[in-house]
């Protein structure tokens, strides 16, 4: 039931926002819009059902640490 919610308001939110970026031919940032979105959803989705998801504090520190040792 929360997942269908959850549906209802990202779908909310795109509806509220795309009509005026597409109006306004804001087509970059549309697609930049829609991207982040759909990852923000997702990401949702699966604390929703419970899928596990990587900590990404600890796979930026493992690429720093690698820029460091050049």
């Amino acid at each position: 039931m929360t997942a269908f919610f959850l549906c209802l308001a990202f779908a909310g939110i795109a509806l509220a926002e795309l009509p005026g970026l597409v109006k306004k031919k804001y087509w970059k940032e549309s697609l930049v819009f829609a991207g982040l979105l759909l990852l923000g959803f997702c990401l949702s989705l699966f604390q929703i059902i419970g899928i596990k998801i990587p900590n990404p504090g600890s796979g930026i520190e493992n690429l720093i640490k690698v820029f460091i040792r050049l």
